[in-house]
Protein backbone atom coordinates (compact mmCIF):
# COMPACT_ATOMS: atom_id res chain seq x y z
CA UNK A 1 0.00 0.00 0.00
CA UNK A 2 3.00 2.31 0.55
CA UNK A 3 6.45 2.58 -0.92
CA UNK A 4 9.28 5.05 -0.41
CA UNK A 5 11.86 6.76 -2.63
CA UNK A 6 14.78 9.09 -1.83
CA UNK A 7 15.93 12.07 -3.90
CA UNK A 8 18.89 14.41 -4.18
CA UNK A 9 18.69 18.20 -4.66
CA UNK A 10 18.76 18.00 -8.43
CA UNK A 11 15.60 15.87 -8.51
CA UNK A 12 13.41 17.97 -6.23
CA UNK A 13 12.33 20.44 -8.90
CA UNK A 14 11.26 17.68 -11.30
CA UNK A 15 9.33 15.92 -8.55
CA UNK A 16 7.71 19.22 -7.56
CA UNK A 17 6.49 19.70 -11.13
CA UNK A 18 4.82 16.28 -11.02
CA UNK A 19 3.40 16.38 -7.48
CA UNK A 20 2.10 19.95 -7.60
CA UNK A 21 0.90 19.67 -11.23
CA UNK A 22 2.79 22.75 -12.42
CA UNK A 23 2.28 21.91 -16.10
CA UNK A 24 -0.87 21.26 -18.12
CA UNK A 25 0.76 18.55 -20.21
CA UNK A 26 2.12 15.34 -18.68
CA UNK A 27 4.24 12.47 -19.98
CA UNK A 28 2.31 10.18 -17.61
CA UNK A 29 -0.68 9.11 -19.72
CA UNK A 30 -2.62 8.00 -16.61
CA UNK A 31 -3.07 11.62 -15.51
CA UNK A 32 -6.46 13.09 -16.42
CA UNK A 33 -6.11 16.92 -16.36
CA UNK A 34 -9.89 17.31 -16.24
CA UNK A 35 -9.90 15.69 -12.77
CA UNK A 36 -6.86 17.54 -11.37
CA UNK A 37 -9.15 19.95 -9.53
CA UNK A 38 -9.93 17.03 -7.19
CA UNK A 39 -6.33 17.00 -5.92
CA UNK A 40 -5.51 18.65 -2.57
CA UNK A 41 -2.45 19.26 -0.39
CA UNK A 42 -2.76 18.36 3.29
CA UNK A 43 0.42 20.35 4.01
CA UNK A 44 -0.77 23.93 4.40
CA UNK A 45 2.64 25.63 4.53
CA UNK A 46 3.29 28.66 2.33
CA UNK A 47 5.22 28.36 -0.93
CA UNK A 48 5.88 25.32 -3.10
CA UNK A 49 8.08 22.32 -2.34
CA UNK A 50 11.27 24.07 -3.49
CA UNK A 51 10.68 27.06 -1.22
CA UNK A 52 9.76 24.84 1.75
CA UNK A 53 12.94 22.82 1.22
CA UNK A 54 15.15 25.92 1.03
CA UNK A 55 13.65 27.41 4.22
CA UNK A 56 14.12 24.24 6.25
CA UNK A 57 17.67 23.56 5.04
CA UNK A 58 18.76 26.95 6.38
CA UNK A 59 18.12 25.64 9.92
CA UNK A 60 19.70 22.17 9.70
CA UNK A 61 23.14 20.90 8.71
CA UNK A 62 23.33 19.33 5.26
CA UNK A 63 26.43 18.29 3.35
CA UNK A 64 26.84 20.34 0.18
CA UNK A 65 27.13 17.39 -2.20
CA UNK A 66 24.97 16.55 -5.17
CA UNK A 67 24.45 12.93 -4.14
CA UNK A 68 23.06 13.76 -0.67
CA UNK A 69 19.45 12.58 -0.37
CA UNK A 70 17.73 15.70 0.94
CA UNK A 71 14.17 14.46 0.43
CA UNK A 72 12.15 11.27 0.75
CA UNK A 73 8.67 10.52 -0.52
CA UNK A 74 6.24 7.97 0.89
CA UNK A 75 3.62 7.16 -1.76
CA UNK A 76 0.60 5.81 0.11
CA UNK A 77 -2.04 4.21 -2.12
CA UNK A 78 -5.69 3.90 -1.16
CA UNK A 79 -6.38 0.26 -0.15
CA UNK A 80 -8.21 -1.85 -2.71
CA UNK A 81 -11.03 -2.42 -0.25
CA UNK A 82 -11.71 1.33 -0.08
CA UNK A 83 -11.79 2.12 -3.81
CA UNK A 84 -15.62 2.22 -3.71
CA UNK A 85 -15.80 4.07 -0.40
CA UNK A 86 -17.32 7.59 -0.29
CA UNK A 87 -14.87 10.36 -1.09
CA UNK A 88 -15.27 11.71 2.46
CA UNK A 89 -14.04 8.37 3.91
CA UNK A 90 -11.11 8.36 1.48
CA UNK A 91 -10.11 11.85 2.64
CA UNK A 92 -10.31 10.73 6.29
CA UNK A 93 -7.97 7.83 5.42
CA UNK A 94 -5.38 10.17 3.83
CA UNK A 95 -5.68 12.78 6.60
CA UNK A 96 -5.11 10.12 9.27
CA UNK A 97 -2.14 8.72 7.36
CA UNK A 98 -0.72 12.24 6.96
CA UNK A 99 -0.98 12.82 10.72
CA UNK A 100 0.86 9.52 11.40
CA UNK A 101 3.66 10.44 8.97
CA UNK A 102 3.98 14.07 10.15
CA UNK A 103 4.26 12.93 13.78
CA UNK A 104 6.78 10.26 12.80
CA UNK A 105 9.15 12.45 10.75
CA UNK A 106 8.44 15.90 12.20
CA UNK A 107 5.87 18.45 11.08
CA UNK A 108 8.68 20.98 10.47
CA UNK A 109 10.25 18.61 7.92
CA UNK A 110 7.14 18.05 5.78
CA UNK A 111 7.34 19.36 2.21
CA UNK A 112 4.06 18.07 0.76
CA UNK A 113 1.04 15.91 1.53
CA UNK A 114 -0.49 15.98 -1.93
CA UNK A 115 -3.39 13.63 -2.67
CA UNK A 116 -3.84 12.79 -6.35
CA UNK A 117 -7.35 11.87 -7.49
CA UNK A 118 -6.66 12.44 -11.19
CA UNK A 119 -4.85 9.14 -11.77
CA UNK A 120 -6.02 5.52 -11.95
CA UNK A 121 -5.80 4.92 -8.19
CA UNK A 122 -6.02 7.66 -5.51
CA UNK A 123 -2.73 8.05 -3.64
CA UNK A 124 -0.83 10.54 -1.47
CA UNK A 125 2.71 11.85 -1.91
CA UNK A 126 4.11 12.54 1.56
CA UNK A 127 7.38 14.35 0.81
CA UNK A 128 9.68 15.24 3.70
CA UNK A 129 13.30 15.99 4.65
CA UNK A 130 14.89 13.09 6.58
CA UNK A 131 16.24 14.99 9.60
CA UNK A 132 17.79 13.46 12.71
CA UNK A 133 19.61 14.85 15.75
CA UNK A 134 23.38 14.52 15.78
CA UNK A 135 24.19 13.70 19.41
CA UNK A 136 27.93 14.09 18.89
CA UNK A 137 27.75 17.61 17.43
CA UNK A 138 24.47 18.53 19.15
CA UNK A 139 22.66 19.72 16.05
CA UNK A 140 20.03 18.63 13.57
CA UNK A 141 21.30 17.16 10.33
CA UNK A 142 19.96 15.65 7.10
CA UNK A 143 20.63 11.92 6.90
CA UNK A 144 18.36 9.62 4.92
CA UNK A 145 20.66 6.72 5.79
CA UNK A 146 19.97 7.09 9.51
CA UNK A 147 16.28 8.06 9.37
CA UNK A 148 15.23 5.49 6.77
CA UNK A 149 17.35 2.59 7.86
CA UNK A 150 16.51 -1.08 7.57
CA UNK A 151 14.79 -1.20 10.94
CA UNK A 152 12.53 1.71 10.00
CA UNK A 153 11.49 0.16 6.70
CA UNK A 154 10.71 -3.20 8.29
CA UNK A 155 8.57 -1.66 11.04
CA UNK A 156 6.82 1.03 9.00
CA UNK A 157 3.90 -0.87 7.44
CA UNK A 158 2.99 -2.74 10.61
CA UNK A 159 2.99 0.43 12.72
CA UNK A 160 0.98 2.38 10.13
CA UNK A 161 -1.53 -0.46 9.94
CA UNK A 162 -1.90 -0.48 13.72
CA UNK A 163 -2.28 3.30 13.87
CA UNK A 164 -5.02 3.35 11.23
CA UNK A 165 -6.98 0.56 12.93
CA UNK A 166 -6.83 2.40 16.23
CA UNK A 167 -7.89 5.80 14.86
CA UNK A 168 -10.34 5.00 12.05
CA UNK A 169 -11.63 1.45 12.75
CA UNK A 170 -15.02 2.28 11.25
CA UNK A 171 -13.58 2.70 7.74
CA UNK A 172 -10.27 0.77 7.93
CA UNK A 173 -10.33 -2.92 8.96
CA UNK A 174 -8.46 -5.07 6.45
CA UNK A 175 -4.73 -4.43 6.92
CA UNK A 176 -2.08 -3.22 4.49
CA UNK A 177 0.39 -6.05 3.79
CA UNK A 178 -0.43 -6.39 0.10
CA UNK A 179 -4.02 -7.38 1.01
CA UNK A 180 -2.69 -10.56 2.64
CA UNK A 181 -2.93 -9.44 6.26
CA UNK A 182 -5.74 -11.24 7.98
CA UNK A 183 -8.14 -9.37 10.22
CA UNK A 184 -8.76 -11.07 13.61
CA UNK A 185 -11.22 -10.40 16.37
CA UNK A 186 -10.20 -12.95 19.02
CA UNK A 187 -7.36 -15.20 20.16
CA UNK A 188 -8.99 -18.31 18.68
CA UNK A 189 -9.02 -16.86 15.23
CA UNK A 190 -5.42 -15.73 15.66
CA UNK A 191 -4.29 -19.26 16.61
CA UNK A 192 -6.22 -20.73 13.72
CA UNK A 193 -4.32 -18.60 11.26
CA UNK A 194 -1.04 -18.59 13.20
CA UNK A 195 0.78 -20.83 10.73
CA UNK A 196 -0.34 -18.72 7.79
CA UNK A 197 0.69 -15.54 9.59
CA UNK A 198 4.11 -17.03 10.36
CA UNK A 199 4.63 -18.07 6.74
CA UNK A 200 3.66 -14.62 5.51
CA UNK A 201 6.02 -13.01 8.01
CA UNK A 202 8.91 -15.27 6.98
CA UNK A 203 8.20 -14.61 3.32
CA UNK A 204 8.15 -10.87 3.90
CA UNK A 205 11.37 -10.99 5.95
CA UNK A 206 13.13 -13.05 3.28
CA UNK A 207 12.03 -10.75 0.50
CA UNK A 208 13.08 -7.71 2.50
CA UNK A 209 16.53 -9.17 3.19
CA UNK A 210 16.94 -10.03 -0.48
CA UNK A 211 15.91 -6.53 -1.40
CA UNK A 212 18.47 -4.96 0.93
CA UNK A 213 21.17 -7.32 -0.40
CA UNK A 214 20.33 -6.24 -3.94
CA UNK A 215 20.45 -2.59 -2.87
CA UNK A 216 23.89 -3.04 -1.32
CA UNK A 217 25.19 -4.84 -4.42
CA UNK A 218 23.79 -2.13 -6.63
CA UNK A 219 25.45 0.55 -4.46
CA UNK A 220 28.79 -1.26 -4.74
CA UNK A 221 28.45 -1.60 -8.51
CA UNK A 222 27.46 2.05 -8.80
CA UNK A 223 30.51 3.11 -6.75
CA UNK A 224 32.81 1.02 -8.95
CA UNK A 225 31.30 2.40 -12.15
CA UNK A 226 31.48 5.95 -10.78
CA UNK A 227 35.20 5.50 -10.08
CA UNK A 228 35.71 4.23 -13.62
CA UNK A 229 33.89 7.29 -14.95
CA UNK A 230 36.14 9.46 -12.74
CA UNK A 231 39.18 7.94 -14.44
CA UNK A 232 37.66 8.30 -17.91
CA UNK A 233 36.79 11.95 -17.20
CA UNK A 234 40.30 12.66 -15.88
CA UNK A 235 42.06 11.21 -18.96
CA UNK A 236 39.65 12.79 -21.42
CA UNK A 237 39.89 16.24 -19.82
CA UNK A 238 43.71 16.17 -19.88
CA UNK A 239 43.65 15.31 -23.59
CA UNK A 240 41.15 18.10 -24.21
CA UNK A 241 43.34 20.71 -22.49
CA UNK A 242 46.40 19.54 -24.42
CA UNK A 243 44.57 19.84 -27.74
CA UNK A 244 42.50 22.96 -26.93
CA UNK A 245 44.07 24.97 -24.11
CA UNK A 246 41.53 27.79 -24.44
CA UNK A 247 38.47 25.56 -23.94
CA UNK A 248 36.68 26.16 -20.63
CA UNK A 249 33.58 24.72 -18.98
CA UNK A 250 31.78 26.03 -15.92
CA UNK A 251 28.66 24.89 -14.06
CA UNK A 252 26.36 26.69 -11.66
CA UNK A 253 26.29 25.23 -8.16
CA UNK A 254 23.26 25.91 -6.00
CA UNK A 255 24.10 26.16 -2.30
CA UNK A 256 20.92 25.13 -0.52
CA UNK A 257 22.39 25.84 2.90
CA UNK A 258 22.46 29.59 2.16
CA UNK A 259 21.09 32.15 -0.25
CA UNK A 260 24.24 32.07 -2.34
CA UNK A 261 24.96 30.29 -5.59
CA UNK A 262 28.14 30.35 -7.60
CA UNK A 263 29.98 29.26 -10.72
CA UNK A 264 32.27 26.25 -10.49
CA UNK A 265 35.08 26.09 -13.06
CA UNK A 266 35.36 22.53 -14.32
CA UNK A 267 38.64 20.63 -14.57
CA UNK A 268 39.82 17.03 -14.46
CA UNK A 269 39.21 16.83 -10.68
CA UNK A 270 35.65 18.23 -10.65
CA UNK A 271 33.66 14.95 -10.28
CA UNK A 272 35.65 13.88 -7.22
CA UNK A 273 35.87 17.41 -5.83
CA UNK A 274 32.06 17.72 -5.91
CA UNK A 275 31.57 14.06 -4.83
CA UNK A 276 29.42 13.35 -7.87
CA UNK A 277 27.87 9.92 -8.17
CA UNK A 278 27.36 8.08 -11.45
CA UNK A 279 24.40 10.20 -12.52
CA UNK A 280 26.27 13.39 -11.67
CA UNK A 281 29.32 12.31 -13.68
CA UNK A 282 27.14 11.32 -16.64
CA UNK A 283 25.36 14.68 -16.49
CA UNK A 284 28.72 16.48 -16.39
CA UNK A 285 29.90 14.42 -19.39
CA UNK A 286 26.80 15.51 -21.29
CA UNK A 287 27.37 19.18 -20.42
CA UNK A 288 31.00 18.97 -21.56
CA UNK A 289 29.96 17.17 -24.74
CA UNK A 290 27.44 19.89 -25.59
CA UNK A 291 29.79 22.78 -24.69
CA UNK A 292 32.69 21.19 -26.59
CA UNK A 293 30.56 20.78 -29.71
CA UNK A 294 29.68 24.48 -29.60
CA UNK A 295 33.33 25.39 -28.94
CA UNK A 296 34.55 23.39 -31.96
CA UNK A 297 31.74 24.79 -34.12
CA UNK A 298 32.59 28.39 -33.16
CA UNK A 299 36.29 27.78 -33.81
CA UNK A 300 35.47 26.34 -37.22
CA UNK A 301 33.18 29.26 -38.06
CA UNK A 302 35.89 31.77 -37.13
CA UNK A 303 38.51 29.94 -39.15
CA UNK A 304 36.26 29.73 -42.18
CA UNK A 305 35.56 33.47 -41.90
CA UNK A 306 39.29 34.24 -41.76
CA UNK A 307 39.92 31.87 -44.63
CA UNK A 308 37.25 33.54 -46.76
CA UNK A 309 38.78 36.97 -46.04
CA UNK A 310 42.22 35.70 -47.01
CA UNK A 311 40.84 34.24 -50.21
CA UNK A 312 39.29 37.64 -51.00
CA UNK A 313 42.59 39.40 -50.22
CA UNK A 314 44.41 36.93 -52.44
CA UNK A 315 41.95 37.52 -55.27
CA UNK A 316 42.38 41.31 -54.89
CA UNK A 317 46.16 40.88 -54.98
CA UNK A 318 45.97 38.67 -58.04
CA UNK A 319 43.71 41.24 -59.73
CA UNK A 320 46.26 43.97 -58.94
CA UNK A 321 49.03 41.82 -60.44
CA UNK A 322 46.92 41.30 -63.55
CA UNK A 323 46.49 45.05 -63.97
CA UNK A 324 50.24 45.56 -63.54
CA UNK A 325 50.94 42.89 -66.13
CA UNK A 326 48.63 44.62 -68.59
CA UNK A 327 50.33 47.99 -68.01
CA UNK A 328 53.78 46.45 -68.36
CA UNK A 329 52.73 44.71 -71.58
CA UNK A 330 51.43 47.97 -73.05
CA UNK A 331 54.59 49.83 -72.04
CA UNK A 332 56.80 47.09 -73.41
CA UNK A 333 54.93 47.36 -76.73
CA UNK A 334 55.24 51.17 -76.86
CA UNK A 335 58.81 51.57 -75.63
CA UNK A 336 60.62 50.31 -78.80
CA UNK A 337 58.64 52.72 -81.00
CA UNK A 338 59.26 55.61 -78.62
CA UNK A 339 62.96 54.80 -78.40
CA UNK A 340 63.28 54.80 -82.24
CA UNK A 341 61.40 58.10 -82.42
CA UNK A 342 63.66 59.54 -79.71
CA UNK A 343 66.77 58.42 -81.59
CA UNK A 344 65.47 59.95 -84.85
CA UNK A 345 64.75 63.20 -83.04
CA UNK A 346 68.23 63.16 -81.50
CA UNK A 347 69.72 62.75 -84.98
CA UNK A 348 67.56 65.56 -86.35
CA UNK A 349 68.61 67.81 -83.48
CA UNK A 350 72.26 67.02 -84.09
CA UNK A 351 71.92 67.71 -87.86
CA UNK A 352 69.99 70.91 -87.27
CA UNK A 353 72.49 72.02 -84.65
CA UNK A 354 75.38 71.49 -87.09
CA UNK A 355 73.48 73.45 -89.71
CA UNK A 356 72.85 76.28 -87.27
CA UNK A 357 76.46 76.29 -86.26
CA UNK A 358 77.39 76.59 -89.92
CA UNK A 359 74.97 79.48 -90.34
CA UNK A 360 76.36 81.11 -87.23
CA UNK A 361 79.80 80.83 -88.65
CA UNK A 362 78.76 82.15 -92.01
CA UNK A 363 76.95 85.08 -90.46
CA UNK A 364 80.19 86.20 -88.89
CA UNK A 365 78.66 87.37 -85.71
CA UNK A 366 81.12 89.50 -83.75
CA UNK A 367 81.32 92.63 -81.74
CA UNK A 368 82.87 94.51 -84.68
CA UNK A 369 80.79 95.69 -87.63
CA UNK A 370 80.98 93.16 -90.53
CA UNK A 371 82.46 94.34 -93.83
CA UNK A 372 79.16 93.85 -95.67
CA UNK A 373 77.38 96.39 -93.45
CA UNK A 374 77.45 99.99 -94.70
CA UNK A 375 75.76 103.19 -93.46
CA UNK A 376 72.79 104.73 -95.24
CA UNK A 377 73.53 107.69 -97.46
CA UNK A 378 70.46 109.51 -96.10
CA UNK A 379 71.09 108.83 -92.42
CA UNK A 380 74.49 107.85 -91.11
CA UNK A 381 72.91 106.31 -87.97
CA UNK A 382 71.11 103.71 -90.08
CA UNK A 383 73.08 100.61 -91.11
CA UNK A 384 72.24 98.63 -94.22
CA UNK A 385 72.66 94.76 -94.34
CA UNK A 386 72.45 92.67 -97.53
CA UNK A 387 69.23 90.60 -97.82
CA UNK A 388 70.92 87.17 -97.99
CA UNK A 389 72.99 87.95 -94.91
CA UNK A 390 69.93 89.08 -92.92
CA UNK A 391 67.92 85.89 -93.80
CA UNK A 392 70.78 83.66 -92.79
CA UNK A 393 71.06 85.42 -89.42
CA UNK A 394 67.29 85.24 -88.83
CA UNK A 395 67.06 81.51 -89.67
CA UNK A 396 70.00 80.65 -87.41
CA UNK A 397 68.54 82.49 -84.45
CA UNK A 398 65.05 80.90 -84.73
CA UNK A 399 66.42 77.42 -85.43
CA UNK A 400 68.49 77.39 -82.29
CA UNK A 401 65.49 78.32 -80.13
CA UNK A 402 63.24 75.71 -81.80
CA UNK A 403 65.79 72.95 -81.39
CA UNK A 404 66.30 73.73 -77.73
CA UNK A 405 62.55 73.69 -77.06
CA UNK A 406 62.15 70.43 -78.99
CA UNK A 407 64.90 68.81 -77.03
CA UNK A 408 63.25 69.80 -73.72
CA UNK A 409 59.97 68.28 -74.94
CA UNK A 410 61.68 65.00 -75.85
CA UNK A 411 63.42 64.80 -72.48
CA UNK A 412 60.08 65.25 -70.69
CA UNK A 413 58.56 62.49 -72.85
CA UNK A 414 61.34 60.10 -71.85
CA UNK A 415 60.86 60.95 -68.16
CA UNK A 416 57.10 60.26 -68.47
CA UNK A 417 57.77 56.91 -70.15
CA UNK A 418 60.17 55.88 -67.41
CA UNK A 419 57.72 56.95 -64.69
CA UNK A 420 55.00 54.75 -66.22
CA UNK A 421 57.12 51.64 -65.73
CA UNK A 422 56.39 49.87 -62.36
CA UNK A 423 58.69 50.56 -59.45
CA UNK A 424 60.85 47.43 -58.86
CA UNK A 425 60.75 47.92 -55.05
CA UNK A 426 56.97 48.24 -55.09
CA UNK A 427 56.66 45.08 -57.18
CA UNK A 428 58.97 43.25 -54.77
CA UNK A 429 56.96 44.36 -51.68
CA UNK A 430 53.65 43.40 -53.31
CA UNK A 431 54.99 40.02 -54.31
CA UNK A 432 56.20 39.40 -50.76
CA UNK A 433 52.74 40.33 -49.32
CA UNK A 434 51.10 37.98 -51.79
CA UNK A 435 53.33 35.10 -50.75
CA UNK A 436 52.61 35.87 -47.07
CA UNK A 437 48.87 35.73 -47.77
CA UNK A 438 49.30 32.35 -49.41
CA UNK A 439 51.26 31.05 -46.38
CA UNK A 440 48.55 32.27 -43.97
CA UNK A 441 45.86 30.68 -46.11
CA UNK A 442 47.68 27.34 -46.06
CA UNK A 443 48.14 27.51 -42.26
CA UNK A 444 44.46 28.32 -41.71
CA UNK A 445 43.38 25.54 -44.03
CA UNK A 446 45.52 23.10 -42.03
CA UNK A 447 44.13 24.36 -38.70
CA UNK A 448 40.60 24.26 -40.09
CA UNK A 449 41.04 20.64 -41.11
CA UNK A 450 42.31 19.83 -37.60
CA UNK A 451 39.18 21.31 -36.01
CA UNK A 452 36.96 19.49 -38.47
CA UNK A 453 38.72 16.23 -37.59
CA UNK A 454 38.31 17.07 -33.90
CA UNK A 455 34.59 17.63 -34.40
CA UNK A 456 34.21 14.28 -36.16
CA UNK A 457 36.03 12.61 -33.25
CA UNK A 458 33.75 14.46 -30.84
CA UNK A 459 30.69 12.85 -32.40
CA UNK A 460 31.99 9.57 -30.93
CA UNK A 461 32.49 11.10 -27.46
CA UNK A 462 29.38 9.57 -25.93
CA UNK A 463 30.62 6.11 -26.94
CA UNK A 464 33.18 6.30 -24.10
CA UNK A 465 30.50 6.01 -21.44
CA UNK A 466 28.72 3.17 -23.22
CA UNK A 467 31.98 1.22 -23.52
CA UNK A 468 32.70 1.69 -19.83
CA UNK A 469 29.23 0.53 -18.82
CA UNK A 470 29.29 -2.49 -21.13
CA UNK A 471 32.66 -3.52 -19.68
CA UNK A 472 31.08 -3.79 -16.22
CA UNK A 473 29.80 -7.07 -14.80
CA UNK A 474 26.24 -5.80 -14.41
CA UNK A 475 22.78 -7.15 -15.23
CA UNK A 476 21.67 -6.36 -18.77
CA UNK A 477 18.70 -4.31 -17.55
CA UNK A 478 20.94 -2.14 -15.37
CA UNK A 479 23.33 -1.58 -18.30
CA UNK A 480 20.44 -0.43 -20.46
CA UNK A 481 19.29 2.00 -17.75
CA UNK A 482 22.77 3.43 -17.25
CA UNK A 483 23.39 3.84 -20.99
CA UNK A 484 20.03 5.58 -21.31
CA UNK A 485 20.98 7.85 -18.40
CA UNK A 486 24.27 8.74 -20.13
CA UNK A 487 22.46 10.06 -23.20
CA UNK A 488 19.38 11.61 -21.61
CA UNK A 489 19.39 13.37 -18.21
CA UNK A 490 16.74 11.98 -15.87
CA UNK A 491 15.35 12.62 -12.42
CA UNK A 492 15.55 9.95 -9.77
CA UNK A 493 11.82 9.32 -10.02
CA UNK A 494 9.47 7.27 -12.12
CA UNK A 495 10.21 7.55 -15.87
CA UNK A 496 6.70 8.85 -16.49
CA UNK A 497 7.58 11.97 -14.49
CA UNK A 498 10.52 12.92 -16.67
CA UNK A 499 10.42 15.52 -19.38
CA UNK A 500 12.00 14.34 -22.61
CA UNK A 501 15.33 16.01 -23.27
CA UNK A 502 17.67 15.73 -26.23
CA UNK A 503 21.28 16.80 -26.57
CA UNK A 504 21.47 18.85 -29.76
CA UNK A 505 24.75 20.45 -30.73
CA UNK A 506 25.61 22.88 -33.50
CA UNK A 507 25.55 21.69 -37.06
CA UNK A 508 28.60 22.39 -39.22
Amino acid sequence: MAHMEKFSRGSVNGLSIHIERKTVTHSNKEIDPERSYLNYDLCQKSGDMNERLARRLKNVHCLNRENVKVMADWIVTLPETMKDSPREDQRIFFETTYTFLADRYGQENVLAGMVHNDETTPHMHFAFIPVTFDQKKQREKVSAKEVLNRKELLAFHKELDTYLKEHIPEIYTYGILNDKTIGVDDVGTLKKHGKQIKELKEELTSKTEDLFTQIEEKDQQETLLTNQLYATWYDDWKKTKEAHADFQLSIRREDYTSDRSGIEVVDEFTPQKLSLNIRGVLKLIQEKFSAFKEFIAEKTRNLESKLNQLIKDREDTESYFDRLDEQITVLNDELPTKRILSQQLDQAIEAKTAYVQQLEKSSELSMAMPSYVRPSKLNKDILLVPKDKWEAKHVASNSVGDMMRLKDTLLKMNDAIERQAPDPMELFATDRSYKKLLDQKNELETENEAYRDGFLDLLQYDVITERTINAMDLPAAMKRDLIAASTEPEYEVEPSWEEEQTLDGPTL
